[in-house]
């Protein structure tokens, strides 16, 4: 396992590949968004024995703010392998290095996911219920990086 640094165009069509397959429980991101952010080392690409497996997208890594997770997804068929959980853990490394005061997401309350990220670590702070298409609950987490949380592997 692990993640491959550069992203391709070949990465950013894997992305749009997993994201549509997993349309009921992530949500749409343009493909700009997953462009711009992989322009900018916000994206992930999650490898198992030398294949994409999945992708952690994420916004700017500033000294003392939040860093806002925008997905996760890893491909179903390798779900409960640690590929999320290194993905995560690459992603903390990185927020700590930079300071980063803490790790916030927003995750659908009805997903097995919510289970994932409690497991992390995460603290739920709030559950909102969108006025969108969809008006499923959602849940707030965050991870206070202020007393540099412990990196396992």
């Amino acid at each position: 396992m692990g993640q491959h640094p550069i992203s391709t165009a070949k990465d950013i069509s894997f992305v749009k590949l997993l994201m549509r397959a997993n349309s009921d429980a992530v949500g749409f991101i343009p493909v700009q968004g997953i462009e711009r952010a992989a322009t900018k080392g916000c994206l992930i690409i999650q490898r198992k024995e030398g294949e994409r497996v999945g992708y952690l997208l994420y916004g700017p890594i500033n000294p003392n703010e939040d860093v806002h997770i925008w997905q996760e997804c890893i491909d179903k068929d390798v779900r409960r392998l640690g590929c999320g959980q290194e993905a995560f853990f690459e992603l903390l490394r990185k927020a700590i290095d930079g300071g980063a005061k803490g790790i916030r997401l927003r995750c659908a309350d009805e997903l097995p996911s919510t289970f994932f990220w409690k497991a992390l670590g995460f603290k739920l702070i709030r559950t909102e219920t969108p006025k969108n298409r969809r008006k499923r609950k959602v849940n707030v987490f965050y991870m206070s990086l202020e007393q540099s949380p412990s990196i396992k592997q």
